[in-house]
């Protein structure tokens, strides 16, 4: 299986780089005589360098053009097809630009907000645009920014570089591709119906407000997820009872609520499996009331 899988994504790769023919060049800076612009975070300071930009590709004919993130990918290098992109688009030259990088060679020094990026294609009916994350990774980064507008220009032919965005590049997107950390994971056993956790949650550039997130749970052999009955709180932290029949076994996950999120259901966490009884003293307390009702009738 594992050869098949490894052969397949081979051959993907492959056929992607195969395909590729001239390239042209993306590209914000404020060092232009005209459509100045930097890549700004969430608090409209310019973007660090070092954060990650996919030189992202849409489908032909610009199907999925600026199409939000999937939580699904894999590849490391090289051109590859999906790779948290619809699976008709692709990722060219992947993990090659940074923010502050010039990898397209326009000529700009390296510095905050700032970054250029090639894309190609020998389809000049798809579509590129430059992709920013709020973090060094894309699973890692809780926001992504794209550079907006300019279909003409975006278009994957020979003609002028796209660089004349309307206006700041913002990184204010949530990212479903984000796996949303928990500071404090559930812990693996319960012994009163309750489940507690803390998730990672704040103001910052590269953090979510805890007032988008849920927490859920789910049966270990199903797959309908039920709302743990508790907020996350401003600390990020919850607890919620998970109902009986007790002993259950119960995977616990937080995620974005639908009403936040570009791609419903996503970004999630990791799902974190809990073992759930009741309290210690809970059957004893049963078998009391049970000899007690015996007692009266006799």
């Amino acid at each position: 299986m594992k050869m098949t899988l490894s052969s397949t994504l081979a051959f993907v790769c492959l056929l992607a780089t195969a395909a590729l023919a001239s390239t042209k060049a993306f590209y914000v800076t404020d060092e232009a005589p005209s459509f100045q612009h930097l890549v700004r975070m969430k608090d409209l300071t310019p973007a660090p360098v070092g954060l990650y930009v996919q030189k992202c590709v849409s489908d032909a004919n610009g199907v999925d053009d600026l199409a939000t993130p999937t939580n699904w990918g894999w590849a490391a290098t090289g051109n590859a097809f999906t790779n948290y992109l619809p699976p008709a688009c692709f990722e060219y030259q992947v993990d090659t630009c940074r923010m502050g990088d010039d990898d397209a060679g326009v000529g700009f020094t390296s510095k905050p907000g700032q970054v250029s990026g090639s894309i190609g294609s020998s389809d000049a009916t798809r579509r590129g645009w430059l992709r920013c994350f709020s973090a060094t990774r894309i699973t890692n980064s809780a926001y992504y920014g794209d550079t907006l507008g300019n279909t003409t220009e975006r278009t994957l032919s020979s003609a002028a570089d796209a660089y004349q965005w309307p206006s700041d590049p913002l990184i204010t997107n949530i990212n479903p591709a984000y796996l949303i950390p928990m500071t404090q994971p559930p812990p693996t056993q319960t012994v009163n119906g309750t489940v507690s956790g803390s998730v990672l949650v704040g103001p910052g550039n590269d953090v979510l407000p805890e007032s988008v997130l849920l927490v859920e749970f789910r049966d270990q052999s199903g797959d309908t997820w039920e709302p743990l009955a508790s907020m996350v709180q401003v600390d990020g932290s919850f607890a919620g009872l998970v109902s009986g029949p007790y002993p259950r076994v119960v995977y616990v996950r937080a995620r974005v609520a639908d009403v936040y999120t570009p791609r419903p259901g996503l970004p999630v966490s990791e799902n974190y499996p809990v073992s759930v009884t009741p309290e210690p003293f809970a059957p004893l307390a049963i078998l009391l009331a049970l000899a007690a009702y015996r007692r009266r009738r006799t």
